[in-house]
């Protein structure tokens, strides 16, 4: 299934970089991708393939936020759909991971990579998406690998830049991982320790996971 989705998001990318674009193709292309992420074959889609897949249709809300053609508009609404079915019927684990890897660092192709508004309409996008997904951290918990979970954070601690342009913005990436490491601290105590050692592969107490566990953890 992910080779499937793989070249269903290649088929995708394709038509809709090219002019003008068959908008009846993209439908039936996202009709069957909508098939997929809205049945339980969502949950055997790997990360990677989750990463970069969500990354490109959020990325293509985007680049055609403005586009009044009705069909283009009706692609988007059908993308949006796309994107809510997969992180509804996920694996949890794969679902939190992703919109963590999105968060610090989109895949965006290099013409993308300098353009600040962009960035930060992406970040915008996947943040809205944790906050829904934060407000049942509690619940999904049990149902995470949490070395999974915790390699991610340390990724995004290590790597994570804010876009805010004022200290006095909330930097809400920032406190959605911290929501989530506080919750996992809550739910495996003394043992979380034990988690980001092997993660880290590291008895550092200095790495940015391992101090932010042991402040949780006083």
């Amino acid at each position: 299934i992910n080779d499937i989705v793989d070249r269903l998001m290649q088929h995708l990318n394709g038509q809709l970089s090219q002019q003008p674009v068959d908008h009846r193709l993209c439908k039936y292309i996202l009709f069957t991708l909508m098939t997929i992420m809205e049945g339980e074959l969502a949950k055997s889609i790997l990360l990677n393939i989750a990463t970069t897949s969500m990354n490109d249709l959020i990325l293509f809300t985007i680049l055609f936020a403005d586009d009044k053609n009705e069909n283009m508009s009706l692609l988007i609404r059908a993308i949006n759909a796309t994107v809510v079915s997969f992180t509804d019927n996920s694996d949890p684990t794969v679902n939190i991971c992703f919109m963590i890897r999105l968060l610090h660092s989109p895949p965006l192709e290099e013409q993308y990579l300098n353009s600040s508004d962009l960035i930060s309409r992406h970040q915008n996008i996947t943040t809205r998406m944790m906050i829904k997904l934060v407000k049942k951290i509690g619940e999904i918990i049990p149902l995470l690998d949490l070395d999974m979970v915790l390699y991610e954070v340390g990724q995004f601690l290590d790597l994570y830049v804010s876009t805010s342009e004022s200290g006095e913005v909330v930097d809400l990436p920032n406190k959605i991982i911290k929501i989530i490491v506080h919750n996992i601290v809550k739910y495996k105590g003394n043992d979380t320790r034990d988690i980001v050692k092997r993660v880290t592969k590291s008895d550092n107490p200095d790495t940015t996971l391992a101090y932010l566990v042991n402040i949780l953890l006083q």
